[in-house]
C-alpha cells in the first residue's frame, strides 16, 4: 500500500516538473487562496475600524456633553413646555377605554368628512416613560374623500394636536378621490374619571 502512495506521489511530482501549464495553473490558484484571504482579512479590519470609529465619536459627543453647561433658564423653559404638552395629552384610565376613544375621535373628526368610510382599530401599545403609562392606538381609515377636503383633513395632523400623527396616507384624488389612512393617536392613563 505504501509503495502504491510512493508510486503515485512520485509520479504526480514528475508530471508537475515535467507539465509548466499544471506548475502556472497550480500558482495562480494559490495566488487566488491568497488573495481572497488577504481581502477577508482587509474587510474584516475595515468593518472593526468602522466599529472603532462609531464608538469614538460618540464618546466625542458625550464628553462634549459633559463639558458644556447647562442654562438653567432654558431647563426651566424645556420643562415647562413639557408640562404643558404632557397636560394637553388626552386622559383614559386603560387601554381599551383609549382605543374606544380614539375610535370615536376618528368617527366624529374625520369619519364625518368621508365617504363610504371604514373605520378599523389595528390596536393599542402601552408606552411607559418614567413612571408615566401611555397608550398609543392605531386606527386604519378607508374611504373616498372629496379633494376640497384633503387640505382640512391634513390641518387636524399639524403641531397644534400633538397626540395625533400620521403612519401613512394614500390618497387618489384624480380617479377616485379613494383615501386610505393609518393613524395613531397617544393618550395617557390617568386615574377613573
Amino acid at each position: 500500500m505504501t509503495s502504491t502512495k510512493n508510486e503515485l506521489s512520485t509520479k504526480l511530482a514528475k508530471e508537475l516538473h515535467n507539465n509548466p501549464r499544471l506548475q502556472w495553473l497550480l500558482l495562480a490558484v494559490a495566488v487566488i487562496i491568497a488573495l481572497s484571504l488577504i481581502k477577508s482579512m482587509v474587510d474584516s479590519l475595515a468593518e472593526q475600524r468602522g466599529q472603532i470609529q462609531g464608538q469614538l465619536n460618540l464618546l466625542a459627543r458625550l464628553q462634549h456633553s459633559a463639558s458644556s453647561e447647562t442654562d438653567p433658564e432654558q431647563s426651566q423653559r424645556l420643562a415647562a413646555r413639557l408640562s404643558e404638552l404632557h397636560d394637553r395629552l388626552p386622559v383614559a384610565p386603560s387601554a381599551s377605554v383609549a382605543e374606544a376613544k380614539a375610535l370615536a375621535e376618528v368617527e366624529s373628526s374625520i369619519g364625518s368628512m368621508l365617504g363610504r368610510k371604514r373605520l378599523s382599530l389595528i390596536g393599542s401599545e402601552p408606552l411607559t416613560v418614567g413612571q408615566q403609562t401611555y397608550w398609543s392606538v392605531r386606527v386604519d381609515i378607508a374611504g373616498q374623500l372629496p379633494g376640497p377636503d384633503y387640505i382640512r383633513l391634513l390641518s387636524m395632523f399639524d403641531n397644534t394636536s400633538g397626540y395625533r400623527r400620521i403612519a401613512s396616507l394614500q390618497y387618489s384624488p384624480k380617479t377616485s378621490d379613494s383615501l386610505s389612512l393609518v393613524v395613531d393617536l397617544l393618550y395617557r392613563q390617568a386615574g377613573n374619571e
